[in-house]
């Protein structure tokens, strides 16, 4: 009797890191360098001292695999293996680090078995030195391939996320949009290849935030695993606006005719406008020229082409101790627009080091905050969070084509963090829907200093909150609201001071008339 069941999540989290991942066979893109805190940094600091961009991109003696010796029968061609180690030899992999060889096991030859059907793979490998130079060195690979079995498509289906939608495109042409067919060899580099084709499928009707999940069914004896692919379509936009400057007026004229209000939103028009122009188009042009911002409550986006003269910006970030920030992110806004680099936002390096690319040519303003740490996104700031994270964020001179270098951003007061989890008081589990009232103790009455919102019960994520005295109110649909009150002192208020990471507990008692209060 063949075995058959769902795959695990665990399972499934596999399947689907391999499919939206570098191609198999393919060595991805080398991954930017990671610098580490170094050895002499104060141990009292948190986040490490600063190096120099020359320290972290340090030149290394690169990998040039000469072979791969196999230690059994394998059942890949010899020209899979060459195009592995000939894709492999293309990227810059450190020869003195370890880290390429487990790259090379996992993203080469495990990928390319499993583009030939064998799933579940399984591959060790290690690296003997044939010798080299300042420059390079070569390498024999050493490796072992289980290979296990080797399985073909079973069936394939397609089917809505969410029960209830309407699916927008033909069975026939979800699967003339999908490159494997049942019964040819399971290949992951074609699922991937058919969720990139779904994807355009669904754009070229404005369904730019779709996304396709891979769910699958193995059958070991039949040696088949079964697709249903989940299709989440999501909001339709279309579009609102068109604005565009540094463009010649004919060449304008051009874009804006093939982009008009009121039709649905296409990204693959704007592709093919800037491929079809691009001989005209100024000679620094990218994709980093474009600009989308949605209106996801009306399904609208307006769309921003900025092909003025650009530059870069080079600094760190500090806190107010003067401590460099890691993994703060970091934006520039132009005079009070703080959206304008909305898309080319970067994030700083374990040294607070950051370089932000593509930034209008001329005055700028350099803005940073980090959430995980209190410092709330000032962009989005609300009167309840005062002047939390209003740092020093400075003006800067950007000249086109140069990078304005030894920009200092400081981050400003940092606030608290606050996770509530709310519970019935008879069942003691989390409920769903949860409305919480903040305000600040030293503006009481005035609704202005106080933010609502609505959540589940059990927050994964803290709230941001002022390092300060707050009043809290909770309530959800058929439970008695509660205000906050501390259980030692009696004090209605909850004092939190910045950098706190603070958890509360909250049961709210059944409301009899089914009222919310």
């Amino acid at each position: 009797m063949a075995r058959r069941a769902t795959l695990p999540v665990g399972l499934l989290a596999v399947i689907c890191s391999l499919i939206y991942s570098a191609p198999g066979g393919a060595q991805s893109p080398p991954a930017p360098k990671r610098c580490s805190v170094a050895a002499d940094a104060d141990d009292n600091a948190p986040h490490g001292k600063r190096i120099s961009a020359a320290e972290v991109d340090a030149p290394h003696r690169k990998v040039i695999i000469e072979r791969i010796q196999f230690d059994g029968p394998i059942h890949l061609a010899d020209t899979d293996i060459a195009q592995v180690i000939a894709e492999t030899n293309q990227h810059d992999l450190d020869a003195d680090g370890s880290g390429w060889v487990e790259e090379l096991a996992e993203i080469g030859l495990r990928g390319a078995w499993q583009d030939h059907g064998y799933f579940r793979v399984k591959v060790t490998a290690e690296a003997q030195s044939l010798g080299g130079d300042s420059s390079e060195e070569h390498f024999l690979v050493k490796a072992h391939i289980d290979e296990g079995l080797q399985y073909h498509l079973g069936d394939l289906r397609f089917a809505n996320a969410w029960s209830g939608d309407v699916m927008s495109f033909s069975e026939s042409e979800l699967r003339n949009a999908f490159p494997l067919r049942e019964g040819e060899l399971f290949n992951v580099a074609l699922i991937r290849k058919g969720i990139e084709e779904l994807t355009k499928l669904y754009n070229s009707q404005g369904y730019i935030d779709f996304t396709a999940v891979p769910d699958t069914d193995v059958d070991d004896q039949l040696q088949r695993i079964s697709l249903a692919m989940g299709l989440d379509q999501q909001k339709q936009f279309r579009i609102r606006t068109v604005d565009a400057v540094g463009l010649k007026p004919g060449l304008e004229a051009i874009l804006k005719s093939k982009l008009k209000p009121g039709e649905i939103f296409n990204p693959e028009v704007i592709e093919d406008f800037f491929e079809e122009n691009k001989s005209i188009l100024p000679a620094d042009t990218s994709r980093d020229n474009f600009q989308v911002r949605r209106d996801v409550r009306v399904g609208t986006v307006d769309l921003f082409f900025n092909f003025l003269a650009v530059g870069a910006v080079e600094g760190v970030v500090l806190d107010s101790t003067g401590q460099s920030v890691s993994d703060a992110s970091v934006y520039y806004g132009v005079g009070d627009d703080s959206t304008i680099g909305e898309s080319h936002e970067t994030t700083t390096d374990c040294n607070g080091h950051f370089v932000l690319d593509h930034v209008l040519a001329g005055n700028i303003q350099i803005r940073a905050f980090k959430k995980s740490d209190g410092y709330i996104d000032r962009r989005f700031v609300h009167p309840f969070y005062g002047h939390t994270n209003d740092g020093e964020f400075p003006e800067i001179q950007v000249r086109a084509g140069e990078i304005a270098k030894g920009a200092v951003v400081r981050l400003g007061e940092q606030g608290a963090l606050l996770r509530l989890n709310v519970l019935g008081a008879d069942t003691r589990a989390p409920l769903d829907q949860v409305n919480y009232q903040m305000c600040r103790a030293d503006q009481p009455g005035d609704n202005e200093y106080c933010l609502s919102t609505a959540t589940s019960g059990q927050r994964e994520v803290p709230q941001i909150v002022p390092g300060d005295t707050i009043a809290l109110k909770i309530g959800a649909n058929g439970y008695e609201g509660s205000n906050y009150r501390d259980e030692k002192t009696g004090s209605p208020f909850l004092t939190l001071h910045p950098g706190e990471v603070r958890s509360l507990t909250i049961y709210l008692k059944r409301n009899n008339s089914g009222n919310e209060h």
